[in-house]
C-alpha cells in the first residue's frame, strides 16, 4: 500500500472520529515518506482531536521543519499551545502565521485571545 493510500485511509478514519486508527495510518504513511509535511499535519490534527496537545505540537513542529513557510502549521500549533495554557508560545506562533499570511484572520483573532489571557 502506498503512503498516499495510507493517508487517505487515515483521513477517512479521522472523518469518522476514529482518531487512533487515523494516527496509526498516518504513522505508517510517515514511515514510508518521512519528509511529507502533510502526513505530520494530519497526524497532529488527530492527536489534537484526542486532546493530546503535546504530541500534536511535536508533529506540527515536524511539519514546520519540513515546510517552514506554511502559516497553517503555525496557526494550528498555536492552538495546541493555547490549549496547554502556554499563551506566550501561542502568541509567537500566531504572530508567525500572520507574518507568513497577513490575511489570516483566525491568527489575529486567537492571538488576541491569547494576549488577553496574559493580562
Amino acid at each position: 500500500m502506498s503512503s498516499e493510500e495510507l493517508s487517505e485511509q487515515g483521513s477517512n478514519h479521522y472523518e469518522q472520529k476514529d482518531f487512533q486508527k487515523a494516527i496509526d495510518k498516518f504513522s505508517q504513511a510517515i514511515k514510508r515518506e518521512p519528509n511529507n509535511d502533510t502526513y505530520y499535519h494530519k497526524r497532529a490534527n488527530s492527536y489534537y482531536s484526542q486532546n493530546n496537545f503535546q504530541k500534536a505540537i511535536e508533529d506540527y513542529t515536524q511539519a514546520i521543519r519540513i515546510k517552514p513557510d506554511n502559516a497553517t502549521y503555525y496557526n494550528y500549533r498555536g492552538h495546541a499551545y493555547y490549549r496547554q495554557n502556554n499563551f506566550q508560545k501561542a502568541i509567537e506562533d500566531y504572530t508567525q502565521a500572520i507574518r507568513l499570511d497577513p490575511n489570516n484572520s483566525e491568527a489575529y483573532e486567537y492571538r488576541g485571545y491569547a494576549q488577553s489571557k496574559l493580562e
